[in-house]
């Protein structure tokens, strides 16, 4: 598993890949972590003979280190990406100290990443045309709808 983690890794196969296309890890990156793993096997397969809860340990810590990597190489994968965030960081730059509505025609709530991301709770309503002016204060309404469902009229 280390080696092959480090070599489809670094060559970039499959979905192993970052959100610019490049391979996950560069080549010395991969020899970096690839090395100790196959050499904390083979000292845990050797320690074995004193004591039998060496492969335990040691398949443990190789697992722990395949865990950093990988979770390291997926967090640059388009996959990790959260399309909210960019929505998010756009409404702030925009609005920075707006109210945020949602709204979805069957009642759902926003993704989980846009409070997170714009850090404020999101108010749900269950019509655009509910939402009153706030005076001087900006309104974002977030709306959900699916391609085959109509949008909402703005309000006036």
């Amino acid at each position: 598993m280390v080696i092959g983690l480090a070599v489809a890794g670094s060559l970039g196969r499959g979905t192993l890949t970052t959100a610019d296309g490049k391979p996950w890890y560069s080549p010395s990156a991969a020899v970096a972590f690839a090395v100790p793993g196959v050499l904390l096997i083979i000292f845990s397969a050797i320690l074995y003979r004193r004591w039998a809860g060496s492969l335990v340990a040691g398949t443990t810590l190789v697992m722990l280190l395949l865990q950093i990597v990988f979770m390291w190489g997926y967090s640059l994968s388009p996959d990790a990406r959260s399309e909210g965030r960019i929505l998010a960081q756009r409404i702030l730059a925009v609005y920075p100290h707006a109210r945020i509505y949602s709204y979805h025609p069957l009642g759902k709530d926003p993704p989980l990443e846009m409070p997170i991301y714009l850090n404020r709770a999101i108010t749900r309503v269950d019509s655009p045309s509910g939402i009153t002016p706030a005076g001087q204060e900006p309104q974002v309404i977030l709306v959900a709808v699916r391609q085959t469902l109509p949008v909402p009229p703005p309000n006036p």
